[in-house]
């Protein structure tokens, strides 16, 4: 079980000064991550289409850089608890578990 999260962040999101925006930079790369950790070609309509969705579907949520709670449990159950937490794409919903 995950206890603590600490992914490094490539310097050009943490020079990002709105925090909106910088929010959804990072939900957008860490959408592009799970998609390379789910293929090797990193195609996005692979995991989409693994966790339910249309790769149309999938390109909107990662062109607006927001997911709902359903699509990170989904990513979290398709790639595995240890490598996507769902808190890592929604800590404003989920907590880690101390």
């Amino acid at each position: 079980m995950v206890t603590e999260f600490n992914w490094p962040e490539p310097s050009w999101l943490v020079d990002i000064t709105d925090e909106q925006e910088k929010e959804c930079s990072r939900v957008r790369w860490l959408l592009s991550m799970a998609c390379l950790y789910y293929s090797q070609d990193g195609r996005p309509g692979s995991l989409a289409e693994a966790i339910g969705l249309t790769p149309n579907a999938f390109s909107i949520i990662k062109s607006r850089g927001r997911i709902s709670p359903d699509t990170v449990i989904a990513i979290e159950k398709e790639l595995g608890r240890d490598l996507f937490p769902r808190e890592v794409f929604r800590p404003d919903l989920f907590v880690i578990p101390e």
